[in-house]
């Protein structure tokens, strides 16, 4: 889905957001290109175990919420450019290394799909990610703080030379710059699973422990497990990992010429976002969400929404970001509140929001639009996340020429 522009717009100069199906927006995390996820194979031990087995197969690692990552001039199965960035980022480990260094510690055996352990100790998670049909490779994820040897961040560097953790967002940041979409879907994916697993060790009905089935993607109560009838087994208790929606929408004037920035606390000084985010509840409607949460953060009514991309984002695991266009019905916003979410929101015009991108480019894809990284200049956030895409969309889309005019300077608040 990707944004058009109304070229008519109405007798005040407003421009409506539509959606068309004309462009696919390059957005981190996507799987762009991503692999099979194969899900009628999860509840097949053998058939897991097979491609688990296979000499090709790779498992995407995790130290707890740090991805373990390919460090500079490690070599391996990928092409490496001239700046040492790695088209395949992602350090994968394969059963083999797994084998030799956990099961040497003698809480785990990795041979087999499902690891096994020993009796006071549950498994090591080994989730199934999907294959890539055109490679024949099999995808998994692990996170190595769970076994038995390799409990600390030390521990697992100390296992693998060749690799360093890092953090999410330093991570996506890579991953757009160097066009690894590939391995940014899989991140995005085995965050997630990893840790809605983690989060659903009890049943939430009974607080009996759950145990994990269908390569990882259903969790079971052990009480009802138990039990004696097979139709109290057969109807065991269950959950199934799901997505959260959270909403993240852009602010465009009501003549359509300049879009609503604010800047956070903490975050740097110089960095400007769309300045109305927030999760969808229960019973909402995306529209509906997006009108309720800029409402609370800016204080100004909204008139039309349009839905223009999503997102998934593992910061917190398992999010989905449904980023939006609206269009405020008037110019007039509340100064931010002494504890709010914002110090600064100001209106900007589209050819300051260009300069502001090209900062950031600068800033966060090595230089891409010269130098005006470290010069202190205002920048927005990179178009690996969400409110990075949508500021670039709209000036794409809906914003006026470069050079064109509209409102000169912009009202701090």
């Amino acid at each position: 889905m990707s944004a058009t522009r109304d070229e008519d717009g109405d007798k005040c100069g407003r421009r409506a957001v539509k959606n068309g199906p004309d462009v696919m927006l390059s957005i981190t995390f996507a799987g762009i290109g991503a692999i099979d996820r194969a899900a009628s194979l999860r509840g097949a031990d053998g058939d897991v175990n097979y491609m688990y087995c296979d000499p090709c197969a790779r498992i995407g690692a995790f130290a707890g919420d740090r991805v373990l990552w390919r460090a500079r001039g490690s070599g391996g199965d990928s092409d490496t450019d001239a700046a040492g960035f790695s088209e395949q980022p992602l350090r994968y480990v394969t059963r083999d290394e797994l084998m030799a260094r956990a099961t040497a510690d003698g809480g785990a055996d990795f041979a087999r799909y499902p690891p096994s352990a020993a009796d006071t100790q549950p498994p090591p998670l080994l989730v199934f990610l999907g294959l890539e049909p055109r490679a024949t490779r099999f995808y998994f994820a692990l996170d190595l703080l769970a076994v038995p040897g390799l409990a600390t961040r030390d521990a697992v560097l100390a296992s693998f030379h060749d690799a360093r953790l890092v953090d999410l967002r330093t991570a996506a940041a890579a991953m757009y710059a160097g066009g690894a979409q590939f391995d940014a879907g899989l991140l995005a994916h085995a965050r997630g699973v990893l840790d809605w697993n983690k989060r659903h060790g009890l049943c939430a009905a009974c607080g009996a422990r759950t145990v994990s089935r269908d390569a990882g993607y259903r969790r079971v109560c052990t009480s009802q497990l138990a039990a004696a009838s097979p139709a109290a087994r057969f109807q065991a208790r269950a959950s199934v990992p799901a997505a959260a929606a959270a909403g993240t929408t852009s602010l465009i004037h009501p003549a359509g010429d300049r879009l609503l920035l604010g800047r956070r606390p903490g975050s740097p000084c110089a960095m400007y976002t769309c300045p109305a985010a927030g999760t969808v509840e229960p019973g909402e409607t995306l529209e509906a969400a997006a009108r309720r949460v800029v409402h609370e953060q800016t204080r100004v009514d909204v008139g039309n929404v349009e839905y223009v991309l999503s997102q998934p984002w593992p910061m917190p695991p398992g999010s989905l970001v449904l980023g939006c266009m609206a269009q405020v019905e008037r110019e007039w916003i509340a100064p931010p509140d002494d504890d709010g979410e914002f110090v600064d929101v100001r209106w900007v015009t589209a050819d300051e929001v260009r300069g502001m991108i090209a900062a950031s480019d600068a800033r966060f894809m090595g230089g891409a639009s010269g130098g005006a990284a470290g010069t202190g200049a205002a920048f927005v956030p990179p178009a690996s996340s969400t409110a990075g895409n949508l500021i670039r969309e709209w000036i794409a889309r809906w914003a006026p020429p470069a050079g064109g005019g509209g409102v000169e300077g912009h009202a701090r608040m």
